[in-house]
């Protein structure tokens, strides 16, 4: 027989009252400087690392970081048999390095860092390059592809050497173990061991981002396995308990979500546009579309805009709405997060952007409410307005939602329309 109300919220209050769940509540992040600079830039912990391991870089710690780099790597493996000797591979350290970042292969792919090491008379005498490889999947013959471009690209250095760093020191599906150029796989444990290092010798500021990379990476990519593992063992525990276990089950079939709310959003903004717009369909789609529990974006695509723009000049004009992107990528609105609103030219190709430019669309549109978004290359953002803040994921979010949405398209799509209109006639309009 079904729990009764009564009992449901005896179950809740049971589980709350636990000193095991307690414990769990109490796990909080800490602000984390460089999960900040990753919602702004996606390879900010690679560029932080490049600044360390370039000598000429204004860190005053010429080659240090990158010698205890190397002598970590080679420790964490000298009991691996797999592994080489990077002491016996890189020889003596160099006297300098230099490093690139994003470094553009052959076939258009790009390693996150390649290290050029020199000796005092600046001969080139090694080249390291660092696949950065945090949770992300491999893509085919990756690895492999890096070794053997490292291999072509410089036939008469002698030492090459492919760092494949990730939590754990995973292995790589993709490596060529016969290459001439080696591959290692290592753990973030080495960068963090030369970074305590390193934090001995650094003075000022120099110092306080060593600190701040240190702890990103010790919480994000080695310590997330401790606290993942701490969070999942008391999770479990609370979850076997039979007295909890109904409420837990009552509380995930109840959590509010913001992607419940897209229909009536949808339903509440259509309804409008029937009315007021009754010869100009709009389409919806969502991102990510087949998860609601996912769902960031919800997307209003103008048609008969689209069908004049898309094939004259290879941009459409969208609605967007969406969480505030200073929240990290895999995050979903959450209560007191901000949703903001905003019109956004989509782009099939960069240059494309030019094409949005020249409509001049901000000097006719109305003030901008807040600061447009910018997160992708293709997107040109034409204008912002405004947020609201998520209160219930409920009623009331859907309503303040829907009025957010179509206060937009009411104070912007008819100037936008009679632009486009202007500029895109089409071939009747143009006779």
């Amino acid at each position: 027989m079904a729990d009764s109300v009564i009992e449901i919220e005896n179950q809740i209050d049971s589980l709350l009252t636990d000193e095991r769940y307690a414990r769990l509540t109490q796990i909080e992040p800490e602000f984390d400087l460089f999960e900040f600079l990753q919602t702004l830039s996606e390879d900010a912990s690679s560029r932080a690392l490049a600044f360390l391991l370039d000598s000429s870089r204004e860190h005053e710690l010429g080659t240090r970081f990158f010698d205890a780099l190397i002598d970590n790597v080679h420790r964490e493996g000298s009991g691996r048999t797999h592994r080489l000797s990077l002491r016996q591979s890189l020889g003596l350290h160099g006297q300098s390095t230099s490093v690139a970042t994003e470094w553009a292969t052959s076939d258009g792919r790009r390693l996150d860092l390649l290290i050029r090491v020199y000796d005092s008379m600046r001969n080139l005498i090694a080249v390291v390059g660092i696949e950065n490889k945090h949770w992300a999947a491999e893509q085919p013959e990756q690895v492999s592809h890096y070794q053997n471009e490292l291999v072509k690209r410089f036939p008469h250095v002698g030492e090459r050497v492919l760092l494949f760093l990730s939590p754990g020191a995973r292995p790589s599906s993709t490596a060529d173990l016969t290459c001439e150029c080696p591959y290692v796989p290592c753990s973030y444990r080495t960068v963090i061991a030369a970074l305590e290092e390193a934090e001995t010798l650094a003075d000022g500021e120099i110092r306080v981002f060593i600190t701040s990379l240190k702890s990103h990476l010790d919480k994000n990519l080695e310590g997330s396995h401790a606290m993942s593992a701490q969070i999942r063992d008391l999770v479990r525990a609370i979850y076997r308990d039979p007295k909890h276990r109904n409420a837990i089950k009552h509380i995930l079939d109840h959590i509010p979500r913001f992607g419940t709310l897209v229909n009536e959003i949808q339903d509440r903004v259509e309804l409008h546009l029937a009315t007021n717009y009754p010869n100009e369909p709009f389409t919806y789609t969502t991102y990510p579309k087949t998860r609601l529990d996912r769902l960031q974006e919800i997307q209003a695509l103008p048609v008969r805009l689209a069908e004049r723009t898309k094939d004259a000049d290879g941009f459409s004009f969208y609605y967007l709405l969406h969480p505030d992107r200073t929240k990290a990528a895999a995050d979903v609105p959450d209560l007191g997060d901000h949703v903001t609103v905003q019109l956004i030219a989509w782009c099939e190709k960069k240059d494309f952007r030019d094409n949005v430019d020249a409509l001049a669309l901000a000097e006719q549109l109305p003030k901008t409410i807040g600061t447009p978004d910018s997160w992708c290359s293709q997107w040109r953002e034409v204008w912002a307005g405004g947020s609201h803040q998520l209160v219930d994921l409920g009623d009331v979010d859907a309503a303040a939602c829907a009025d957010l949405f179509i206060n937009a398209i009411d104070a912007t799509f008819p100037i936008l329309k009679s632009v486009i209109e202007k500029k895109y006639p089409t071939v009747h309009e143009g006779e």
